[in-house]
């Protein structure tokens, strides 16, 4: 009749099912944050988002300018087969709509991750100002990483392939008004839950 011996095994069970439910991980993102500092946790996320999106833009932007300027080259050449021709073209043509709509689609899955995230986090009132500090440095770096883009998307060099992202443009142009909304829904959603 050793009780020590089965409760020290069914708590020892208990806490590796905890950690098994607490190991939720998205694309290598640990997005379970459920600790005192889960609106910090979830604007460094908004933080990669952002980040994420301006270089997908940028080289959407750069490899549709290079991609243009080898179909360019490689429909002069008159020792090209036919159908190599016809196939880089329909590749020139396709990539800029594919690139536009999968930036979108990253744009709106990492928002959606960011919420329900958020709606995991265990946020304690004190986090509440620093989380605000991190949300006016988060808008300068989408400030400026905005700004990047634009200067990048009208260089003189790159202003054609531009035109082809309608999406991307909007978006970056706009990241400011986008971390916003972003951070808005994640306010909502980690302190609706509250009221649940």
């Amino acid at each position: 009749m050793n009780y020590n011996g089965v409760s020290r095994k069914l708590t020892q069970s208990n806490l590796e099912n905890q950690s098994i439910k607490e190991k939720k991980v998205l694309g290598g993102l640990n997005l379970n944050f459920r600790n005192k500092k889960g609106g910090v946790n979830a604007i460094f996320f908004i933080a990669v988002i952002v980040i994420l999106l301006i270089v997908w833009g940028a080289v959407s932007l750069i490899g549709n300018s290079i991609l243009k300027e080898i179909n360019v080259d490689f429909q002069n050449d008159t020792n090209s087969d036919a159908f190599a021709k016809a196939n880089l073209q329909q590749t020139t043509t396709n990539y800029p709509k594919t690139m536009d709509s999968s930036y979108l689609v990253i744009m709106l899955l990492a928002w959606i991750g960011v919420v329900i995230a958020s709606f995991n986090a265990l946020e304690h009132p004190i986090f509440f100002i620093i989380a605000i500090i991190f949300v006016s440095a988060l808008l300068f770096i989408g400030a400026v990483l905005s700004n990047f883009y634009e200067d990048l998307a009208n260089s003189s060099d790159l202003v054609l392939s531009a035109a082809d992202f309608p999406i991307t443009y909007f978006v970056n142009s706009q990241m400011v008004l986008v971390v916003l909304v972003i951070v808005a829904s994640v306010i909502i959603t980690m302190y609706a839950r509250e009221r649940l």
